[in-house]
C-alpha cells in the first residue's frame, strides 16, 4: 500500500509537566429560591454561582480521594482566585423554576488544577502523580530537510489521546486517530510511536522554515471530535477554530457512567521548529 508522506519538519523538546494542564470535566447543578424583590435574572445568577461552587467541590473531593490511595502523592491546588477563576463553562442548561420555586441550572465545566513541583521529564516522574499525566518526546531534538521524525508518548494510567498538528501555514491536522488508525486507547506505561506501520503517512522534514505546534489531549474517557473531515490525502483536517474543536470535544464529556465522578484530562503542547 502506498503511504502518504506528510512533509513536516520540527524541533520538539522533551516536555516538562509544568507545560501541561491538568483539568477535570464535570457536570454540576445549582439551585436558588425565588425571593421577593429579585428579578428572574438575579435568581438565575445565584443558581449559576451555586452550580460553580458544586463543580469545584466535586473536583476537590475527587482529588482528595485519589490522593488517599496514592502513597507518593504530591499536593494539588484548585486554581481558586474566585468562584469563576478556576472553571470554564463549556455548556449551560436552564430548567427554569421547579415545583419548589427554585431556579435550576446545570453546567458542564472544565476545572483546572495545578501541581507545584520541579519540572521533571523522566519516565519515573509521571508515576508519582496521581492524576492523568502524559509524557511526550521525539527521537531527536532537531530535524533537517529529508529526516524522518518520530513522536513518542506515554501515560501514567489508561487513557485516550488525540494528537493534533499545526502546520506553518496555520492548518490543523488530527494525526491520531486517523482513517487508518482509529484506535486511540492506550495502557498505562505503554510507549506509543507515531507514526507506526498502521499510519497512512510518514513525517518527513521539509521547508518552509518556521515554528509549528503539536497538541496532545488525553482523557480517561473516549473523546469524539465532530469538527474533522477526511481530505483527499487520507488524513483528518480540522475545519474549525482549534479552541472550538477542543471545546466541542470536551462538551461530550462526561457520559452517563461518569456523571458524578467527572473525567480527568491532560493537555500539553510543544512548539516545533523547522531548521535549515
Amino acid at each position: 500500500m502506498k503511504r502518504l508522506i506528510i512533509l513536516f519538519n520540527f524541533i520538539v523538546f522533551a516536555l516538562g509537566f509544568g507545560q501541561g494542564k491538568h483539568t477535570t470535566i464535570v457536570i454540576a447543578d445549582g439551585y436558588a429560591h425565588y425571593q421577593t424583590g429579585k428579578s428572574e435574572s438575579q435568581v438565575r445568577d445565584e443558581a449559576l454561582f451555586q452550580a460553580k461552587r458544586t463543580a469545584l467541590e466535586k473536583v476537590k473531593t475527587r482529588i482528595r480521594s485519589i490522593s488517599r490511595v496514592d502513597q507518593n502523592t504530591l499536593t494539588y491546588d484548585i486554581i481558586e482566585t474566585d468562584a469563576e477563576g478556576s472553571i470554564r463553562i463549556l455548556e449551560t442548561q436552564d430548567f427554569g423554576f421547579n415545583q419548589r420555586n427554585q431556579y435550576h441550572v446545570r453546567i458542564r465545566v472544565e476545572v483546572e488544577h495545578t501541581l507545584p513541583f520541579e519540572q521533571d521529564t523522566t519516565t519515573l516522574a509521571i508515576y508519582k502523580i496521581p492524576l492523568l499525566t502524559v509524557r511526550v518526546w521525539t527521537n531527536q531534538k532537531r530535524y533537517h530537510p529529508g529526516e524522518k521524525m518520530q513522536i513518542y508518548f506515554q501515560g501514567n494510567k489508561p487513557y485516550y489521546a488525540l494528537v493534533l498538528y499545526k502546520t506553518i501555514r496555520g492548518e490543523w491536522i488530527q494525526i491520531l486517530p486517523n482513517p487508518k488508525r482509529l484506535s486511540n486507547h492506550f495502557a498505562s506505561g505503554e510507549t506509543i510511536l507515531l507514526p507506526n506501520a498502521e499510519d497512512p503517512f510518514d513525517l518527513i522534514a521539509s521547508s518552509p522554515f518556521g515554528m509549528e505546534e503539536v497538541i496532545v489531549l488525553a482523557s480517561t474517557k473516549q473523546m469524539t471530535p465532530d469538527h474533522v473531515r477526511k481530505n483527499a490525502s487520507g488524513y483528518f483536517i480540522i475545519d474549525k477554530d482549534i479552541q472550538e474543536y477542543l471545546d466541542s470535544t470536551k462538551k461530550m464529556l462526561p457520559e452517563k457512567d461518569s456523571f458524578e465522578e467527572g473525567v480527568e484530562m491532560f493537555q500539553t503542547s510543544c512548539m516545533i521548529e523547522i531548521v535549515e
